[in-house]
């Protein structure tokens, strides 16, 4: 899906549960029982402390992220995807 929409120029619109997927996504929309909950990109959604009050689980990186932090590694909040924890966790050590 990534390929098509850059290769041809596509809006594309996705229904997801798949948090890796919304991860790719440019904006987000999030609706729970039928309303808008919140719209905005996927960085920003994923760094709201209520994600469970909209219906959403914490992605992996998040979850991840959080475990390490409590282990006293001192990362940044900013880190959407996998790629980008593993990079900032080669540049700690």
């Amino acid at each position: 899906v990534q390929k098509i929409r850059k290769d041809h120029q596509m809006t594309v619109i996705s229904i997801t549960h798949d948090l890796d997927e919304v991860s790719m996504s440019d904006r987000v929309l999030v609706m729970k029982k039928g309303k808008i909950e919140s719209t905005s990109s996927p960085r920003e959604l994923f760094s709201r402390a209520d994600l469970d009050q909209i219906g959403l689980d914490q992605p992996f990186v998040n979850q991840l992220k959080q475990s390490l932090r409590d282990s006293g590694l001192k990362l940044p909040e900013h880190y959407l995807t996998e790629e980008e924890l593993e990079e900032a966790l080669w540049e700690l050590f």
